[in-house]
């Protein structure tokens, strides 16, 4: 197996793709179904152990180089070289990620496993994601292939292994926390509670839609007064901050905390879909202070962030169980579409989200009701989409390279599930933070990430690569056959891998932080898988 070690280190080790079962030749890739089409056929081929079938998927005089190393040219040459894994890695298998065309190009993105168990073999199992980038003939074709992987980690697994052997470990899920939870008003006054459930949602994310309707939900609030709202001065700055420049924006937070047990708890159900999304299960009256399980220990404070055109409370349910583990949690709701411009880029948001969260921080921090009763060295962030890139921007990521972006070194964990890190723009790539991510080597706390295989909105194209680009702690989670807005084992498996995150970055459990750097899946919930090539893992840790 020596030969082909050398040829991997040289050329940078690999995936790339085979043809699939019987042995045809590739269709002609015109159309999304049909490319889609052959790039599975593509993925399930390389476990097929036929390199001649693999050269198939080439034109005659097609080409495949990995990294930098030296380029196969020919059918017989890629064959051989394809020849060269299956040999080494009997049982090794490639999942389809992702394949998108990017300009001229077609991008298929990889996850490879398998055990070197070939020729001169030493047991190793690897784990690994990249990407090929394709060259397609007038005939559908490969006419030139150009595999990106990490040549340091791949080395790495075939010397010692992936954290995919023995001591990987599958978590049992948490059950529910031992302390009762309370919450901040958000009572809506009466003549609103009855407006229906896409109206509300207007009110919600900020968008009126007719003369005299609510505004956002800071208007229907029956005791504004008592609820936790925080009026944000906007700087003055167009550049920046667009419509919102010079604005004082009210932002509403409900706050759920670790409360003492009471006798008579004052559940709530928030009048939207049913209170789908969960009840408060003890809210407090007007001009009650919260009573904490013990009002002498300081609390992590967990920050939760919504997706665009979204609102805290899709979160109840969510909040309520992360309080019950003992923190407090602060959960936004934006109203961006407050200053949206209809057919604008409206990058001036991705400026205010920031801003905002940051004073509903120094809010909690500064108050007398909840400021001693926060653990201040220990606050955690969970976004989901936007509210991801929001937590990225927070934790150091300057969008578009702009310094100025507001951040918040007292932010010391990341939870980011389906994070939105840039897409296609009229056919053009945008990265959010600089040219392919590259200033989010500023982020440097902890961070966790979940992405959804069949994510159309936040591509794992994007996510993986920028996931390297972190400088911290960092964790990857995929969320196998899952869309944007994830089903709901996916959710209890993210609730679950953050609960086991937070734990050991804000609570700095070792059993829990030995836990996260082993667990391949999440027990329970939908199908979930750590990708162990993109760990890395603090100096100690």
């Amino acid at each position: 197996m020596h030969g082909l070690r050398h040829h991997v280190a040289a050329a940078g080790a690999v995936i790339l793709g085979v043809i699939a079962a019987g042995c045809q030749p590739p269709d002609a890739t015109t159309g999304e179904d049909a490319l889609q089409d052959f790039a599975t056929r593509y993925a399930a081929a390389w476990s097929g152990q036929d390199p001649v079938a693999f050269s198939m998927f080439y034109a005659e005089e097609g080409t495949f180089r990995i990294n930098d190393g030296e380029t196969s040219i020919g059918r017989d040459a890629i064959a051989a070289t394809a020849g060269g894994f299956m040999e080494g890695f009997p049982d090794m298998v490639v999942e389809l990620v992702e394949v998108r065309e990017v300009g001229d190009k077609v991008q298929f993105h990889w996850r490879w496993t398998g055990t070197y168990t070939g020729p001169g073999g030493n047991g190793a199992a690897v784990d690994l994601t990249g990407y090929e980038e394709w060259t397609l003939d007038d005939d559908g074709l490969i006419l030139h292939t150009h595999g990106h992987m990490d040549d340091v980690e791949y080395e790495r697994q075939l010397s010692t292994g992936s954290a995919t052997e023995a001591t990987a470990s599958e978590p049992a899920p948490f059950q529910r926390g031992p302390y009762a939870v309370g919450s901040t008003n958000v009572e809506v006054a009466p003549e609103y509670a009855d407006m229906g459930d896409d109206a509300m949602h207007e009110v919600l994310v900020g968008r009126a839609k007719k003369p005299g309707q609510p505004g956002s939900v800071t208007e229907v609030l029956k005791h504004p007064e008592s609820a936790w709202v925080t009026q944000v001065q906007v700087p003055d700055d167009p550049a920046m901050y667009g419509p919102a420049s010079g604005m004082i924006m009210p932002v509403a937070t409900f706050v759920a905390y670790p409360s003492g047990e009471n006798s008579q708890p004052r559940s709530y159900r928030f009048p939207y879909h049913d209170a789908r999304y969960g009840e408060f299960e003890d809210i407090l009256d007007a001009g009650e202070e919260p009573a904490f399980a013990n009002p002498e220990e300081k609390y992590p404070l967990i920050i939760l962030s919504h997706g665009a055109s979204a609102h805290g409370f899709f979160d109840v349910r969510h909040a309520h169980n992360l309080a019950s583990h003992g923190y407090i949690v602060a959960v936004l709701t934006y109203g961006d579409n407050r200053t949206l411009v209809d057919g604008g880029m409206n990058t001036h948001l991705s400026y205010l989200r920031p801003l905002l969260t940051r004073a509903v921080v120094d809010s909690l921090l500064d108050s007398e009701t909840f400021g001693p009763h926060i653990d201040a060295d220990n606050i955690g962030i969970s976004g989901h989409s936007f509210g991801g890139f929001t937590a990225l921007a927070l934790a150091g990521g300057p969008f578009l390279e702009n310094t100025d972006t507001v951040s918040d070194p007292r932010i010391t964990a990341a939870v980011i599930a389906a994070p939105w890190v840039g897409g296609y723009f009229g056919g053009e790539e945008l990265f959010a933070f600089g040219p392919n991510n590259i200033e989010l080597t500023n982020v440097s706390i902890p961070v966790i990430s979940f992405f959804g295989t069949r994510d159309e909105a936040t591509l794992a194209s994007f996510i993986l690569p920028a996931m390297k680009q972190l400088s911290g702690p960092t964790y990857v989670v995929e969320l196998v056959d899952q869309p944007h807005v994830f089903e709901q084992g996916s959710w209890l498996d993210r609730d679950n891998w953050e609960l086991l995150f937070f734990s050991a970055y804000l609570k700095h459990d070792p059993e829990s932080l030995a836990t996260l750097r082993t667990a391949r899946s999440m027990a329970g919930g939908n199908e979930d898988t750590q990708l162990f090539d993109y760990q890395k893992l603090a100096d100690g840790d």
